[in-house]
């Protein structure tokens, strides 16, 4: 999973969602640094349902 959205990123690297979702992975693994920062990204490209989110991550359904 984190190789694809990887490849999203590199692809376009305005794709909120795709920051946003790998965060959350992130977050699943306890990676919270990481996760931080795509969350941060994401908010910043103005996916606001990322903009509060720290190393928790959202629900399944949030995702897509």
């Amino acid at each position: 999973a984190l190789a694809d959205l990887n490849k999203t990123i590199e692809l376009n690297p305005k794709n909120a969602q795709a920051y946003y979702v790998r965060g959350a992975t992130y977050s699943s693994q306890n990676r919270c640094d990481k996760a931080k920062a795509d969350y941060n990204q994401a908010c910043n490209l103005g996916l606001s349902e990322a903009c509060p989110l720290d190393c928790t991550p959202p629900d399944q359904e949030e995702l897509f």
